[in-house]
């Protein structure tokens, strides 16, 4: 846990991260928050949610409680960020100690702790119900695997059931996912009638959380929103070192790291080798690991996990129906990290001569290294609102803010020489004919758009008629890494915050404000208007009057 440290260290930083799903849970959090308690509630900000593929309940029912503690709502996603990452360091440590012995045990959590998946879910994708999820079914596995006197046979059966359905809770398509993986481990592992009431209880706990999920979305279920099979993975994006920021798209070029990591293959590997050339020495000449899971378990269910991740394995997901429990089928890499993980620890148990310290100093200082350059996630001292202004395309861009400042005339009234600059219109006053109005307009997108969009800002007098406009294209000299450079929409990371500066001239012929405007999105090629949620006419509109009292 010690170790881990450096893992979780960057959710001490003030500020929050510019992930993919950017801050719809902390909107959703702050909007259940604001109400009393409901066990009927789903997210519903700046999200349609999906009860099997979206992050589960469980997480903002923690964040509830650290907030009921006193905490803060964006605190409270970090608390629950930092959290599956000890879950998972104790869930690896409790299964696999009886296994390795507690040096193994020590190198296999701290494989997983910095599993370049686990991080990017966290620092990247910002999925913390998944990243809880995979915190959990460690202590899953051990719940069900773990050796026992009789007594404490009942206990067991009932605290996997209970594991088990807060897995469900975390990430329901992950934790059926897992549960196919824990009946893999307990086939291929011996002693298999006395696990069975544990394995039972393991999947009624997922069923349970199954129903109740579906019963808090009414039983709906969200299409498939990204087209499941153009996400597979090419064999080299499994070793790649490559480390992104950007989102998951279609073929080889893909923006996300999704590579098991250096340290779990390169460990497994050795666990493996080892096991091959080398007999005797060990309990039974190693025949199992200590707790009766034959050896080639983690190896066989890694290894079908990955290939259910490439484009071979189409035909399954075809001829199957579990591609509607996951958004890609990328996600079984970070079970497949898992497994590896625990084979890594392998190597101290193989070689109990490497459990002297500077062995173990060695292949700490691996670990470590080995993922150390992913952690530095993109930070953001923005102050986030309570909720966005408007989304456009069913979530996909959300306006988080939007402020107007007016350029201040060459000859202002009652200074004695010209004042270039600007000033906030609310100290301002009224826009006068001849103003020059700039809308700094906020944006973050929630999934990668595929074209460039243009804006249109209508400025409309009294009577509703248009006196001006402005449509420059979203993005113009907006780069986040190069400022004044050009960044349109089709460049737009998930999550990135991007700010634009849009200028609207009111003519020196229009007629007296007070006037508002009229603001919306559109594609160049068909003059079609993007959809607005919750508007009909697919604009918004901004009141220049009253803004300075909004």
């Amino acid at each position: 846990m010690a170790l881990s440290v450096f893992v979780w260290a960057p959710l001490t930083y003030p500020g929050y991260f510019q992930v993919h799903s950017g801050f719809v849970p902390l909107f959703n959090l702050l909007h259940w928050g604001s109400a009393p308690l409901e066990l009927h509630w789903t997210p519903s900000i700046a999200t349609h949610y999906d009860p099997v593929r979206d992050d589960g309940l469980l997480a903002y029912y923690l964040a509830r409680l650290w907030m009921a503690l006193g905490m803060s709502p964006l605190c409270s996603i970090k608390v629950v960020f930092g959290v599956a990452w000890m879950l998972g360091v104790l869930g690896m440590y409790g299964w696999l100690r009886p296994t390795f012995g507690a040096p193994g045990a020590c190198l296999a959590a701290l494989v997983y702790s910095y599993l370049p998946y686990r991080i990017a879910a966290v620092y990247v994708r910002g999925a913390w119900g998944e990243a809880l999820c995979l915190g959990l079914i460690p202590l899953g596995m051990a719940a069900v695997s773990a050796t026992s006197p009789p007594i404490l046979g009942k206990r067991l059966v009932a605290l996997s059931g209970l594991v088990w359905l807060l897995i469900g809770l975390s990430q329901l398509g992950l934790a059926v996912w897992a549960l196919l993986c824990l009946l893999g481990w307990w086939s291929l592992s011996g002693d298999r009638l006395r696990r069975l009431g544990r394995l039972l209880a393991a999947g009624t706990g997922c069923a349970v959380a199954t129903v109740y999920a579906l019963w808090t979305a009414d039983w709906h279920i969200v299409a498939d929103k990204v087209g499941f099979l153009d996400h597979f993975l090419y064999p080299a994006q499994l070793v790649s070192p490559y480390w992104g920021f950007g989102p998951s798209r279609p073929g080889w070029n893909d923006g996300l790291a999704l590579g098991l990591g250096l340290a779990p293959v390169a460990l497994a590997s050795l666990t493996l080798w080892l096991r091959v050339h080398r007999r005797g020495g060990g309990p039974g000449g190693y025949p199992s690991y200590g707790t009766g899971i034959a050896w080639k378990a983690p190896f066989l269910i890694s290894a079908v996990l990955t290939l259910l991740t490439l484009p071979l394995s189409a035909p399954f997901w075809r001829l199957s129906a579990l591609g509607q429990l996951l958004t890609y089928p990328w996600q079984l890499i970070g079970l497949a990290g898992m497994f590896l993980s625990g084979a890594a620890g392998g190597v101290l148990y193989l070689r109990p001569r490497w459990n002297a310290p500077p062995v173990q100093a060695v292949l700490i200082g691996f670990v470590l290294l080995a993922s150390y350059s992913y952690l530095q996630p993109r930070y953001t001292q923005y102050e986030i609102p309570p909720r966005p202004r408007a989304s456009w395309g069913e979530h996909r861009i959300l306006l988080l803010d939007v402020q107007m400042e007016v350029d201040i005339p060459p000859l202002a009234a009652g200074l004695p020489m010209s004042t270039p600059g600007r000033l906030p219109l609310d100290e301002y006053g009224t826009l006068r004919p001849g103003d020059t109005l700039h809308l700094i307009l906020t944006w973050q997108a929630t999934q990668a758009l595929e074209r460039d969009l243009k804006l249109f800002a209508h400025l409309l007098d009294a009577s509703g008629n248009r006196v001006t406009q402005a449509d420059p294209l979203l993005g113009a000299a907006s780069d986040p890494d190069a400022p004044g450079k050009d960044h349109f929409t089709s460049q737009w990371e998930p999550g990135r915050l991007i700010v634009t500066d849009v200028d609207v001239h009111v003519p020196i012929n229009a007629p007296p404000g007070p006037y508002h405007i009229a603001m919306g999105l559109y594609e160049e090629e068909t003059m079609q208007r993007w959809p607005v949620d919750g508007s009909e006419d697919n604009q918004i509109m901004l009141e220049l009057v009253t803004w300075g009292a909004r």
